[in-house]
């Protein structure tokens, strides 16, 4: 029996953080958001290292495994677990505090945080599949472009009537510096998840 069912098992559950802390085991839960998340990004770095070798015929002799490449994508992969791990003990606090207040026994608790982990990885994987690769593949393709020598960037919409505020603003600037940020204070898409914006360079 798990520390944390000990303590709810003899009726003195005391800090829920504590007990959080007890339930959940951070270093693998931010190995397992890496693990997860590599993939994506590595498949998106090289998508977009071809793309700007097609679209601006530059870049032709580097490769995904860059240093400022590899930094690039380290730092989202660190950011992104850490984002996911912060996001999962707020989770599993919030769980583990309603069912002590409903007064459940630690077999029913252990069931909520278990039946989380699963919700949590397929949205995970959803995250991974969808903002973050996008976001790779356009941090890359900015990497490249101020590597390569370009100056400015313009955000690009689909122009529909989806497109949300924020996106028509960063659009609406139009040319502006390559290390300057739009107004929506993002220095590249996607500014959201579902955002199908991109960039261009020149």
């Amino acid at each position: 029996m798990a520390a944390y069912e000990q303590d709810i098992l003899s009726g003195s559950p005391g800090d829920i953080d504590a007990i959080v802390a007890a339930a959940f085991n951070l270093e693998a839960e931010l190995e397992l958001a890496q693990i997860t998340i590599r993939p994506f990004l590595n498949a998106e770095a090289g998508r977009a290292l071809v793309s700007m070798q097609d679209q601006y015929g530059i870049a032709r002799d580097i490769t995904v495994d860059a240093d400022f490449i590899r930094e690039l994508l380290q730092s989202q992969e660190s950011r992104f677990a850490s984002d996911v791990s912060a996001t999962s003990v707020r989770a599993i606090r919030d769980q583990i505090a309603e069912g002590i207040a409903n007064g459940e026994p630690h077999y029913q608790l252990r069931d909520r945080i278990l039946s989380y982990y699963e919700r949590q990885a397929q949205w995970r994987a959803e995250i991974a599949a969808q903002y973050e690769s996008g976001t790779a593949y356009e941090a890359v393709r900015d990497a490249l472009a101020t590597n390569q020598g370009h100056t400015e960037h313009r955000w690009i919409t689909m122009g529909d009537a989806a497109v949300c505020d924020d996106c028509r603003a960063n659009a609406a600037a139009g040319w502006i510096p390559i290390d300057q940020a739009f107004p929506s204070g993002h220095q590249f898409p996607l500014a959201h998840p579902n955002c199908r914006c991109w960039c261009e360079y020149r």
